[in-house]
């Protein structure tokens, strides 16, 4: 009977242990604890189902329950950016669908809407953060860990990713990097002339040139008309003196 009695009571404590472990693994989640630290809780892997592992866990479970209570503020707030962050990316793969114009009544108005305001809340809720995980970190003498690694540079990383996703996406005309060069001719400047132009230019001289022949040809030098008009004028001299001596 005191043999029955014992294994009753075993069961009954392997169950007790059994629901605190559920608890504490609940605990470690909201506190965002690391894999090493929830294994550095030894009594974890322990098989033995006894009053001193009873002991041992219900005093872990008071730790991490003072624990989360003290920072709760805290944590509750690294949950709501993580919440917030997947609805931006959500939003911003719902942008970047091709096929999202199909879509009607004003649902392309509010989710654009949605993330014009996520992007700008985030940066926001992130400044506050910062200044709790300081002082956290402060307090506990060690960096403040999100998926084993710190929370502030997990931040920047997922915006890094972001970032590098969407010029993906977009492609290097979107992004603003052009993938010709640029025709433009710069202000205030000239290109060089055209063979056209050149051709042109060419034939305006011959022709200039022709012109300026035809007018050498087509009539004497100044010179040459004044000889002759001095001639005209002796010869028609020499005729009136003529009339007059006969």
């Amino acid at each position: 009977c005191a043999e029955r009695l014992e294994q009753v009571k075993a069961k009954n404590i392997k169950q007790v242990i059994t629901g605190i472990r559920q608890e504490l693994h609940n605990y470690w989640d909201k506190c965002f604890c690391s894999q090493k630290q929830k294994t550095s809780f030894a009594a974890l892997s322990d098989d033995h189902f006894t009053e001193e592992l009873l002991k041992e866990h219900d005093e872990e479970l008071l730790k991490m329950s003072l624990y989360h209570q003290k920072y709760k503020n805290m944590f509750e707030n690294v949950e709501k950016w993580e919440q917030k962050w997947k609805q931006f990316l959500e939003l911003e793969k719902k942008a970047s669908d091709r096929n999202r114009y199909a879509n009607r009544g004003g649902t392309l108005l509010k989710e654009e809407k949605e993330r014009n305001q996520l992007q700008r809340k985030l940066p926001k809720m992130e400044e506050e953060l910062k200044v709790c995980i300081e002082k956290w970190e402060e307090e506990q003498g060690c960096p403040f860990l999100v998926n084993g690694k710190r929370f502030i540079d997990y931040i920047a990383e997922q915006w890094e990713q972001y970032r590098i996703k969407r010029e993906k996406r977009q492609g290097p005309k979107e992004s603003g990097v052009s993938s010709k060069p640029s025709l433009k001719r710069p202000l205030g400047g000239f290109s060089t002339p055209s063979n056209k132009i050149r051709r042109l230019d060419g034939a305006s001289s011959v022709s200039g040139g022709s012109n300026v022949s035809s007018v050498h040809v087509g009539k004497p030098p100044l010179s040459g008309r004044k000889r002759d008009l001095n001639k005209k004028s002796s010869s028609e001299q020499l005729n009136s003196t003529t009339v007059e001596n006969n």
